[in-house]
């Protein structure tokens, strides 16, 4: 994921490991900051998303899908949700 970028799917930056107490290293992931959060939060916020902003929204999910489905080797996401599609300053959507 460090070497594919696409502007509809949140940028790895790095992996970093931390010891856990009594057990092996925790690894993390370490990902851009997603200034207006989850796609999921906003839902839960407004009752009703403008119409504009719903088709923008599930256009920039797909583009971002249709990134991962064409990598060589294909990345399938297994996770696609609202609480995993993140918001950037902008409100435009990135699959996290």
């Amino acid at each position: 994921m460090c070497e594919g970028r696409c502007q509809f799917v949140l940028r790895l930056l790095g992996v970093c490991r931390s010891p856990v107490p009594q057990g092996p290293w925790r690894l993390s992931l370490v990902m851009q900051f997603m200034e207006n959060g989850s796609l999921e939060a906003l839902l839960e916020r407004l009752s009703k998303l403008p119409w504009p902003l719903t088709f923008r929204l599930a256009h920039q999910v797909a583009l971002g899908m249709n990134f991962l489905h064409l990598r060589n080797p294909v990345l399938l996401h297994l996770d696609l949700k609202p609480s995993n599609v993140l918001l950037d300053d902008s409100f435009n959507a990135q699959v996290g």
